[in-house]
C-alpha cells in the first residue's frame, strides 16, 4: 500500500480549491451559517446605525433653513432633542452591531480551530513527516484569526457600509439626483481599480501565511532547543535564520501594504472629483435657484460622510483576500484525507498476543531506501522479544509499523492471525502499550500524564504502578504529589523522572502488548536495574517488544531479532546468537569494549 495516497489526493484538493476566490468565500462563510439568528440581530444593528447616520444628515437641511435662517421657534425647540435621540438610536445599533458579530467571529474561530485541531490530529504519519509542527501550529493561531477577520469583520463591513452607502445615496438622489450621478461616475472606475488590486493582494497574503509559518518554525526550533543553542554559543546562527524568516513576512507584508496604500487613495481621489462636480453643480447659477442653503449643507455632509464607509469598502478587499488565503491554507488541511481507518474487525478477547511479520518491505519514501526488505518473523504469544541493531537498521520501524502509523508497502502484519490492516485502529491500539524512545508528556499533572487516554482503573492500580515505575520515590517529595503540573513537556523533571512517568503511562494502561523503544535509556544504572526487575515481573502474561540500545538488558529475552540495513539477518537467544559471532557479536563487543574503556577512563 502505498504511503504517499493521502498527500497526492491532498495536492488534488488543494488545486481544486484555488480555481475559484468566491468558493472558498462561500464554503468560509457556510460557517457562520449555524449563528444566522445572532447574525440577523447583527445586521438589525447595522441598519439602525445606517438609518441613524442618514437621519442625522437629513436634520442638517431643517437645521440651516428652518434654524439659522427662517428660525422656526418650535422647530429650534425640538430640534436639539431630535438630534439627541438620533444619536442614541445610532449607539444603541451600533452596540448591538459590534457585540454580535464579534460574538460569530470568536464562534466561527472556535468551529474553526476545533475541527483543524481534531483533523492535524488524526492525519496520517506520513504527513507529520513532511510538515514541521510549528507550521501547523500557525495555521492554528494566525490563519484562524485572519479567517475570522475575513468571515465577520470584512462581512461587518460589507453589509452595514453598504447599506450606510445605499441609504446616503438615495438621500443625496432625493435632494439633487443631477448632482448624484455626476458622483456616481466613481462607481465603475473603482470597481476596475479593485479588480485589479484583488489578485495583488491575495497573492501577497498566500505568501504572508507561509512567512508567517517560517517565523513560528524557526522560533519553535531555537526556543525548545534553548539548552542546546546556549551550549553550542548558536546565537548568531539562530538570529541569523529568525531575522530572515523575519525579513521575507516584512517585505511580503510591505508588498500588501504597497498595493493597499495606492488603492484607497486612487478612489478617495476619484471621490473628491465627483465632490468638486458637486460643488460645481451647486454654486453655478443654473442649479442656485434649485438648491438651498440647507439642502446643500445636507447634500455636501452627505457626501462627506459617504467617504469613510466607501474608503473602508475599498479597504474591506484586502481583509477579504487575506482570510481567503488563510481559508485556503486551512481548508486544505481540513480536505486532508485522515488516517487510514478501513478496518472493522475486533481481535477476540482475551488475546493471546502472537504476532507474525510476513515478507514485510516498508520505504517512508518513494524515492528513499527501504527501511526494511522482506522481513518475516513469528513471535510467540506472552514472551519477551528483543529488537536490536545500529541506529537506522530498521528496528524502530518494526514498532511503528505495529502501531499501524504506516502501512507496509508488501507483505502483511499479523496479531493473533488476524491482519492488522483489517482491524479498526481503536481495535488495534488499544491492545498496545507504547513508551516510546524519546518521551512525551503534557503540561498537566503527573497523575493526568500517567492516566493519559486510559479509562479510569482505580486507585489501588494507580498506586502499583508508580511503585513499580519508581515514580513514587521523587513524587512524595513534591507536596502536591501526584498533583504537582510537570511544566512543557515535562522540564519540571529530570530525563530519568521523565522516563520512568512515560514507563508507568504504558504500564498503567495493562495492554496484553507492550512496545518499549529503548525504554529505559534515559535512566541511570541503579534506576534502570530497578525498573529492568520490575518489568520482567509485568511481562510476565504480556508479549513484550523492547528495542534495545543496551545489549546487556536484554541478554534474558525470550527472542532476539537482529536488525542490519533493513534485514533481519539474525534471530535466537543471546547466548546461541554470541556463539554464531555474526552482527550481534559484533555489536556486544563493541559495547563491551566502549563499556570496559569508560571504566578505564573513570578509573
Amino acid at each position: 500500500m502505498s504511503t504517499s495516497s493521502p498527500e497526492s489526493a491532498a495536492k488534488q484538493t488543494m488545486s481544486s480549491s484555488t480555481v475559484s476566490s468566491s468558493a472558498i468565500y462561500l464554503r468560509l462563510l457556510r460557517y457562520v451559517l449555524p449563528y444566522k439568528g445572532v447574525f440577523a440581530i447583527a445586521i438589525m444593528g447595522m441598519l439602525i446605525v445606517a438609518v441613524g447616520e442618514t437621519a442625522f444628515v437629513a436634520l442638517l437641511k431643517p437645521i440651516m433653513d428652518e434654524g439659522f435662517i427662517n428660525r422656526d421657534a418650535a422647530l429650534i425647540k425640538w430640534l436639539p432633542l431630535l438630534l439627541i435621540g438620533v444619536l442614541l438610536f445610532r449607539g444603541f445599533g451600533q452596540f448591538i452591531d459590534t457585540y454580535c458579530m464579534d460574538w460569530v467571529g470568536r464562534k466561527v474561530i472556535f468551529d474553526l480551530r476545533g475541527q483543524l485541531f481534531d483533523k492535524q490530529l488524526r492525519l496520517a504519519e506520513s504527513h507529520f513527516d513532511h510538515h514541521p509542527s510549528a507550521n501547523m501550529v500557525s495555521q492554528l493561531v494566525f490563519d484562524a484569526e485572519q479567517v475570522a477577520r475575513a468571515s465577520t469583520n470584512a462581512l461587518r463591513i460589507f453589509v452595514r457600509d453598504s447599506i450606510n452607502v445605499i441609504l446616503l445615496l438615495l438621500w443625496m438622489a432625493y435632494l439633487s439626483w443631477k448632482a448624484t450621478l455626476g458622483f456616481l461616475v466613481i462607481v465603475p472606475l473603482a470597481l476596475i481599480i479593485l479588480r485589479v488590486a484583488s489578485k495583488r493582494l491575495r497573492s501577497s497574503s498566500h505568501e504572508i501565511q507561509a512567512t508567517m509559518g517560517r517565523i513560528t518554525q524557526v522560533a519553535s526550533e531555537a526556543l525548545s532547543g534553548h539548552e542546546l543553542v546556549k551550549s553550542f554559543h548558536g546565537y548568531d546562527h539562530q538570529n541569523r535564520l529568525f531575522d530572515h524568516a523575519n525579513n521575507r513576512n516584512r517585505q511580503q507584508f510591505m508588498k500588501r501594504t504597497l498595493v493597499s496604500a495606492i488603492t484607497v487613495p486612487l478612489t478617495v481621489f476619484l471621490a473628491g472629483i465627483a465632490l468638486a462636480i458637486i460643488i460645481w453643480v451647486a454654486l453655478s447659477g443654473e442649479g442656485e435657484s434649485a438648491i438651498s442653503a440647507g439642502t446643500f449643507v445636507s447634500y455636501i455632509s452627505a457626501t462627506v460622510m459617504l467617504m469613510q464607509p466607501l474608503r473602508r469598502l475599498t479597504k474591506v478587499n484586502e481583509l477579504i483576500q487575506t482570510g481567503i488565503a488563510a481559508a485556503h491554507s486551512i481548508f486544505s488541511t481540513l480536505d486532508l484525507a485522515p488516517e487510514s481507518d478501513t478496518g472493522t474487525a475486533t481481535l477476540p478477547q482475551p488475546i493471546k498476543g502472537k504476532i507474525a511479520f510476513e515478507n514485510v518491505s516498508f520505504s517512508y519514501d518513494e524515492d528513499e531506501r527501504t527501511a526494511l526488505q522482506g522481513v518475516s518473523f513469528k513471535l510467540p504469544a506472552q514472551s519477551k522479544i528483543a529488537l536490536v541493531g545500529l541506529s537506522g537498521s530498521g528496528k524502530s520501524t518494526v514498532a511503528k509499523l505495529l502501531l499501524r502509523l504506516y502501512h507496509p508497502n508488501q507483505g502483511r502484519i499479523t496479531i493473533d492471525g488476524q491482519d492488522i490492516s483489517e482491524l479498526s485502529l481503536q481495535a488495534l491500539r488499544s491492545q498496545i502499550a507504547l513508551v516510546p524512545q524519546t518521551s512525551v508528556l503534557f503540561d498537566d499533572s503527573l497523575r493526568n500524564n500517567i492516566i493519559y487516554g486510559s479509562d479510569d482503573k482505580g486507585e489501588q492500580h494507580f498506586q502499583q504502578v508508580v511503585q513499580a515505575a519508581l515514580i513514587d520515590e521523587f513524587a512524595s517529595e513534591h507536596p502536591q504529589q501526584y498533583e504537582q503540573a510537570l511544566g512543557e513537556n515535562g522540564s519540571k523533571l529530570s530525563g530519568g523522572q521523565q522516563q520512568r512517568v512515560a514507563i508507568g503511562r504504558a504500564l498503567y494502561k495493562d495492554a496484553p502488548i507492550l512496545l518499549l523503544d529503548e525504554a529505559t535509556s534515559a535512566l541511570d544504572s541503579q534506576s534502570e536495574g530497578k525498573i529492568q526487575t520490575t518489568l520482567d515481573a509485568l511481562f510476565a502474561g504480556r508479549t513484550a517488544l523492547v528495542i534495545a540500545h543496551r545489549l546487556s538488558t536484554i541478554a534474558n529475552a525470550d527472542l532476539i531479532l537482529v536488525f542490519d540495513q533493513g534485514h533481519l539477518v539474525e534471530q535466537g537467544k543471546h547466548t546461541a546468537l554470541l556463539k554464531e559471532k555474526g552482527t550481534y557479536y559484533r555489536l556486544h563487543q563493541a559495547q563491551e569494549h566502549g563499556s570496559q574503556q569508560g571504566q578505564g577512563a573513570a578509573e
